[in-house]
């Protein structure tokens, strides 16, 4: 369970979904600043940096970098910078539901 309700009936959220919700807010307006508002534009992206001989990019890597550094320094500030692939997963599922259940 990733948020949960203790005795009084206030939330609580897991180091995890805390981590995640600081990154996306501050992930916030990146993609439309980058030119990332469609999956077409999102897959030149990957094509870009998975092409190791393509040393050219179209995009500002400096927001999306600093994102990550903070969401890896909350993760190591929470104890959670240890978690598999398959519990960063688990974690990202469990979001993306209750993002949809309201």
């Amino acid at each position: 369970m990733s948020t949960y309700f203790d005795d009084k009936g206030t939330e609580i959220k897991t180091p995890a979904v805390q981590a995640m919700e600081t990154f996306q807010n501050q992930m916030q307006g990146e993609a439309e600043r980058a030119e990332l508002t469609s999956d077409e534009a999102i897959m030149t992206l990957v094509k870009q940096i998975r092409n190791e001989d393509n040393n050219e990019t179209n995009y500002d890597s400096e927001p999306v970098l600093k994102a990550v550094k903070a969401m890896t320094a909350d993760a190591v500030k929470n104890g959670k910078s240890d978690m598999t692939l398959d519990e960063i997963n688990a974690e990202i599922s469990v979001c993306r539901k209750e993002r949809k259940q309201g």
